[in-house]
């Protein structure tokens, strides 16, 4: 009896169509799913290009709330991440508002830490904070935020941290990061910058024989370097500064036709000219 029911049920119509209706039904549901998605990006992409044209507009405060509601309402989508960011963006570049850009960059750091635009913002943060506020103590702390992370720019980002020192007048700190940059990162392509603006940090520290030594090899290790000229020109200064005139004359003379900077460099050899002729006269 029952395999006579079971025999009936699967010829029924209604078993029959069961089987295909139902993978109907799901080809169906996946269609609108499909349609869902492709519609939801694309809303957000229109809201996010509404701000761009906003911004285009010079309409800032209306970009930055439009940006503000995307990331609010979608923050795991890659556009809400990237309209937090924007926001930032607007707020440094477009209304000088550095203090808000910031907040928005730690924001998009704390929200989305392993991401691209994560790093970016911590980018963001670190530069805002030396060139534009000239919090070089902050920018300290952001550069080293990065330095952490390993980056394939790293030695950049150490020279970022001995500028910050040097710019803040602490040259025996500015010193250690130049040194860190040169014994830890080699091959990098600063090391002619690196050993030049340790030459200069020694001759501000008044150590002018330990510069000139740095001058030297500045010039002699790399040679073709635009470092080299900056070396012979802060050479001269040191022989100057020790009255070595007749040499510091010497070096500046090389220099024609090669240092960029024409004016300042005829400007320096008008006032030695005039400092060995007094010379001359006194003696």
């Amino acid at each position: 009896m029952r395999e006579e029911l079971r025999r009936r049920r699967k010829n029924s119509k209604f078993y029959r169509l069961l089987v295909p209706g139902t993978l109907l039904l799901l080809i169906l549901l996946f269609a609108c799913l499909i349609w869902y998605v492709s519609g939801f990006d694309q809303r957000l992409e229109q809201d996010f290009n509404r701000a761009e044209e906003l911004v285009t507009a010079k309409s800032y405060d209306q970009a930055v709330a439009v940006l503000s509601e995307l990331h609010r309402e979608y923050d795991n989508h890659a556009l809400g991440r990237q309209a937090l960011y924007k926001v930032g963006e607007i707020r440094s570049l477009y209304q000088q508002q550095h203090a808000e850009a910031i907040l928005a960059f730690l924001a998009v750091e704390e929200l989305y830490p392993n991401s691209e635009t994560g790093l970016q913002a911590m980018r963001q943060v670190a530069e805002i904070y030396k060139t534009k506020l000239r919090d070089y103590p902050r920018a300290v702390e952001a550069f080293k935020r990065l330095l952490d992370r390993q980056l394939a720019d790293s030695d950049r980002i150490q020279h970022e941290i001995a500028d910050s020192y040097f710019r803040m007048n602490d040259f025996k700190q500015a010193l250690l990061e130049y040194e860190t940059l040169r014994s830890s990162y080699p091959d990098s392509p600063l090391q002619a910058e690196v050993r030049y603006r340790m030459g200069v940090t020694l001759s501000l520290e008044g150590s002018g024989s330990e510069a000139e030594t740095v001058f030297h090899e500045v010039i002699s290790l790399w040679p073709q370097s635009p470092f080299a000229l900056e070396s012979k020109f802060s050479l001269a200064k040191v022989l100057e500064e020790r009255d070595e005139l007749a040499a510091a004359m010497k070096v500046l003379e090389e220099l024609k036709g090669s240092y960029p900077n024409t004016e300042l460099l005829d400007r320096r050899l008008t006032q030695l000219r005039e400092r060995l002729a007094n010379k001359k006269r006194i003696h």
